[in-house]
């Protein structure tokens, strides 16, 4: 035998073997639970954010469509407060008067 093939000798044994074949089986199985798996978490990160922006415009609806009803509300009360006065000449100055009953829209929590 050539001499070169005595250090090899040490690597042909059954240990050699039994660990090269487990490696041969576990990286690529690692690799591809690892891609499957950030797949899986991109995907759950998705469906998230989708349920979470979902849940905030349903309740930007709601507080919007409140807001209208409430704003609706003080105009009728004024409407029905001014009911057969509209000649009247205190009609502009009782209108600009009425207060305000709400806060600014920007200032809504």
């Amino acid at each position: 035998m050539p001499q070169g093939w005595n250090r090899w000798r040490g690597l042909d044994s059954y240990f050699f073997r039994v660990v090269a074949g487990v490696l041969l089986v576990s990286v690529p199985i690692t690799f591809v639970l690892g891609f499957v798996m950030a797949n899986w978490n991109a995907q759950t990160t998705i469906d998230q954010a989708k349920a979470s922006s979902a849940v905030a415009a349903e309740n930007t609806a709601v507080r919007i469509t409140d807001w209208m009803s409430e704003r609706k509300a003080e105009l009728r009360d004024l409407a029905l407060s001014e009911v057969g006065n509209v000649g009247a000449p205190s009609t502009a100055s009782d209108m600009q008067g009425a207060p305000g009953a709400h806060v600014a829209f920007a200032t809504l929590p």
